[in-house]
């Protein structure tokens, strides 16, 4: 009997056993556009690892906002449907409770500058001296209809969002598309008799 999982994975060999033959036959490399075709546009992240320094958990805000690393913006945004800019606050609970994060998803009204910012280059990384803060990475999530993508600030010399990219992120027009708020402890609070 085969699993689920291994199915997926011996189809998954098949599909890339058949890519690899038709590209044979058609003298494209694997990967690359078949004659006639189009290539894709949109915005192209080159992958990375930038996550938000509080990681997102709620299943309504990974929605909007999936789990998965930013890289910087190295496309074409002509296909943003939308942009938005997700975060996880810490709040304390009052009566003793642990800190539980709030999450929010936010809708950036008019994305073009803040874009615009992100499109550009990385500085070139310094041999100098850089401080050992670790800012937020500043993640947009541009949905582009069947896909959302996660973009981070470019980086300065030293790795940390620019500048300009902090400008533009902090002064963007948004509107609150989701808060999540965070239940309320249930454990007894130490001073009480319960």
């Amino acid at each position: 009997m085969i699993r689920g999982g291994r199915r997926v994975a011996v189809a998954g060999v098949a599909t890339a056993a058949m890519a690899l033959a038709l590209a044979a036959c058609t003298g494209a490399p694997a990967g690359a556009p078949s004659p006639g075709s189009t290539p894709e546009q949109g915005p192209v992240s080159s992958g990375g690892d930038a996550r938000p320094i509080v990681p997102l958990t709620d299943p309504a805000v990974l929605e909007y906002c999936p789990a998965v690393g930013a890289g910087p913006l190295d496309g074409p945004v002509d296909g943003v449907e939308a942009v938005y800019i997700c975060a996880a606050d810490p709040i304390l609970q009052t009566g003793g409770g642990a800190e539980r994060p709030r999450e929010t998803v936010d809708h950036v009204v008019d994305p073009a500058e803040l874009l615009e910012v992100y499109g550009t280059m990385d500085a070139e990384p310094t041999s100098g001296a850089c401080t050992l803060e670790l800012p937020d990475p500043l993640i947009l999530w541009l949905d582009l209809g069947e896909e959302i993508v996660p973009v981070r600030a470019p980086h300065d010399a030293c790795a940390k969002p620019t500048e300009a990219a902090q400008a533009a992120y902090e002064n963007a027009e948004r509107e609150r598309v989701l808060e999540t708020t965070p239940e309320p402890s249930t454990a007894p609070d130490p001073g009480s008799d319960d």
